[in-house]
């Protein structure tokens, strides 16, 4: 009975010998270890190659500004420390909340494009949409209010007043957190909101 437990813990822990020739290169080596590994049936996984110096089949360099997309976009990313990255709420819990905001955790249910709107229009716009979806029950939406690139100040004014808007009681209220948008939906023109309960009257 030991010796079979010892047999079973060297199987399971010690790795496997090979006898190779000591003149076989790399690739010999290799192709003389998967000699009789067989695919699993039903995978469809496929696996792009690239050539010894990093470049795609196609021969070019893949884009830098691609690859960090790319890395941006994974769920474990955490960009908050980027120039011009909002996030708050006025819910005890909205640290927590905007993290989950961030990392994508909701799904966005409606969105609202404040592009183009005065201050005045933006809040007014803004009020109806948070109230009108809290009504309905929506847990997660999106405001796109851009970057402030085309305002005569250069400034993000929308973006900077709905960080004010949403710690007032008015709007606070219909705002549990909100966090900026990852890059895919917006990135630093557009913002989560994580709606609270249902209001309904204003």
């Amino acid at each position: 009975m030991a010796s079979g437990r010892r047999r079973w813990m060297r199987d399971k822990y010690d790795p496997p010998s090979f006898d190779f020739d000591s003149d076989l290169d790399d690739q010999q080596a290799f192709r003389h270890a998967m000699a009789e590994v067989r695919p699993l049936k039903g995978s469809t996984r496929r696996v792009q190659r690239q050539s010894p110096n990093g470049t795609s089949p196609s021969g070019r360099a893949p884009s830098p500004v691609a690859a960090l997309d790319e890395f941006m976009a994974t769920p474990d990313f955490d960009w908050s420390f980027a120039p011009g990255y909002i996030e708050g709420g006025r819910s005890d819990r909205a640290p927590q909340l905007s993290e989950r905001l961030r990392r994508g955790h909701y799904s966005v249910q409606s969105q609202l494009d404040l592009h183009g709107l005065t201050r005045q229009e933006a809040f007014r716009k803004l009020e109806d949409f948070l109230h009108g979806c809290v009504l309905q029950g929506f847990t997660c939406v999106r405001v796109i209010h851009g970057s402030g690139k085309h305002s005569p100040s250069r400034r993000p004014i929308l973006k900077e007043s709905l960080q004010q808007w949403f710690e007032q009681k008015r709007l606070g209220r219909y705002v549990m957190a909100y966090a900026s948008a990852r890059p895919a939906d917006g990135g630093l023109g557009a913002v989560y909101v994580l709606l609270a309960g249902r209001h309904r009257s204003r």
